[in-house]
Order: structure tokens, then C-alpha cells, then sequence
């Protein structure tokens, strides 16, 4: 078996735990390989221009780590353990104390693979993926952005906001919860859209079938696309979001519980 390994170096002083996860799974013979941006002095790396590629990727940080590397791991259906480093962690499994059982969970199979949906996002001819969420935000502080959100060449409503966001379950939880939106089942086929400071009496976050293809169409106002926290450009004329044709696979154990995830990972975020 051959294991990828990819840090965030500002969560991990020195690869400190880096170092004492890789010599973990060597001991069991386990290949490890570096990503390059987290590399220990003589280790085997990766990257998206190399053939050679791990069965499996075993993060160390938070959510926003996985998001960097979950594009990479879709395209070559490589699961994802994640080993917390970060804040909230709701896409992690395991924290540090418990990283020494990761060698006989991978050699045991002793797992399941929980299978996340992406997002595709179409704009100004650039096609992007994303896991979490798609956000249409507005470019200049003082000028409201005009939109309308179309299903199915059907006007869903139009706005006058801060920003418009299409959130997967997996980012239910994430900035759309932020805005309102609501907190979505990780296996229901949906998607919430929730409209961001809408100037409205009305607006409210809807929930729709990951099935339909959204367009937001924009009036006026200047526009940047925000998928999973990066700035993916400008947007002009229409976006559009719909599920894409890849899936992001995530390695749970067997006893890990949403739920229980939910209540125990936000009490935290609002004690810290």
C-alpha cells in the first residue's frame, strides 16, 4: 500500500507529526509519499504532474487542508483520511492521540468510504470544482450585485445582495451556515442556496435536488466566483453550478457518528 501524505505546514510546527506519522506507517510497511509542498528531507513526493500516485491520502490540519488537495483525490479516486490539526475539523476522522491506529485501519480495511459530491462551476469559458460550496460575491464594498437565480430555465427569484451561494451537504456546514443556510444530511442529494444580505423581506435559503442546474445571472454589479475559499476570477453573465460528474472519497470509522460530529464540533467552534 502506498500512502500520501499532505500537511499544512502552519498546522504542524517543524512536521513534528508529520515525521512520527510517516515513521508509523513505514513501520508496518506502509509506502509513504510527500506531497511537494510538505516534503521530509529524502522522502518519495507527488504531485499533479506526477504518474506516480498514493492508494491513499492522509491529510494533517483542518478542513482547509483537505480542500486543497479533495480536487486532486476526486480526479484520481484516492480516499481521504484526515488527521486533525485544525479548529473545527468536521471533515477529519481522527486527531493526533489517535493517529497510531491508522497503519492497522488501512491494513485492515477496517473503514467505510463515505462518497462526497462536487460541485462544477461554469463561468467566462473557465470550468472549476469544488466541494464545498460556490459563492457569486460582490466585487466593490459599496455596490449591491443583481441577480437571478435560474432552475431549469425558471426564475427561481432575483436579488439584491452581498453574495449568493450554492452549498453541497458537505458545505452545508461550512460558509453557507454562516449565512443562514441550513445544515444538510451528508447522504441527501441537495444542494442550499442561500442568498448572502439579501436587501429583502423575503429572501429565504432553499434547499433544491443536487439534480438541477443552477444559473445565477447577474445584471449588475461587479462579481468574483469563491469556490471553497478561492478566488477564482470574475464573473460576467451567468454561472453555472450543477453536480459534477466526480466525487470526493472520504475514509470514516465504522462507529463515526454526523450527528454526534455535528453537535460536538460546533459546541466547540462556539466555546473556542
Amino acid at each position: 500500500m502506498r500512502a500520501g501524505i499532505f500537511t499544512n505546514r502552519s498546522r504542524d510546527e517543524g512536521l513534528s507529526i508529520t515525521g512520527k506519522l510517516a515513521k508509523l506507517l513505514e513501520a508496518y510497511g506502509i509506502e509513504c509519499l510527500f506531497h511537494a509542498d510538505c516534503a521530509l528531507p529524502g522522502s518519495r513526493t507527488f504531485d499533479k504532474n506526477t504518474s506516480l500516485r498514493p492508494d491513499v491520502m492522509i491529510t494533517v490540519g483542518g478542513d482547509g487542508t483537505i480542500l486543497r488537495i479533495v480536487n486532486y483525490c476526486a480526479e484520481y479516486d484516492i480516499p481521504i483520511l484526515g488527521v486533525n490539526t485544525g479548529n473545527v475539523g468536521f471533515l477529519t476522522e481522527l486527531e493526533p492521540s489517535g493517529m497510531d491506529r491508522i497503519p492497522e485501519i488501512l491494513l485492515n480495511k477496517d473503514y467505510t468510504v463515505d462518497r462526497r459530491s462536487l460541485l462544477k462551476v461554469t463561468f467566462a469559458s473557465k470550468t472549476v470544482y469544488g466541494l464545498n460550496e460556490a459563492a457569486v460575491m460582490r466585487k466593490n464594498l459599496g455596490t449591491l450585485l443583481e441577480l437571478a437565480a435560474d432552475i431549469g430555465n425558471k426564475t427561481v427569484d432575483r436579488y439584491r445582495c452581498d453574495g449568493f451561494i450554492v452549498a453541497t451537504p458537505t458545505g452545508s456546514t461550512a460558509y453557507s451556515l454562516s449565512a443562514g443556510g441550513p445544515v444538510i444530511a451528508p447522504d441527501t442529494g441537495a444542494f442550499a442556496l442561500t442568498p448572502v444580505n439579501s436587501h429583502s423581506l423575503h429572501s429565504r435559503p432553499l434547499v433544491v435536488s443536487d439534480g438541477e442546474v443552477i444559473e445565477l445571472k447577474l445584471s449588475s454589479g461587479g462579481a468574483r466566483v469563491i469556490v471553497d475559499g478561492r478566488d477564482e476570477g470574475d464573473a460576467k453573465g451567468v454561472v453555472r453550478i450543477e453536480k459534477a460528474e466526480r466525487s470526493a472519497g472520504f475514509i470514516w470509522l465504522k462507529d463515526s457518528n454526523f450527528y454526534s460530529k455535528l453537535l460536538s464540533k460546533l459546541n466547540k467552534w462556539s466555546v473556542t
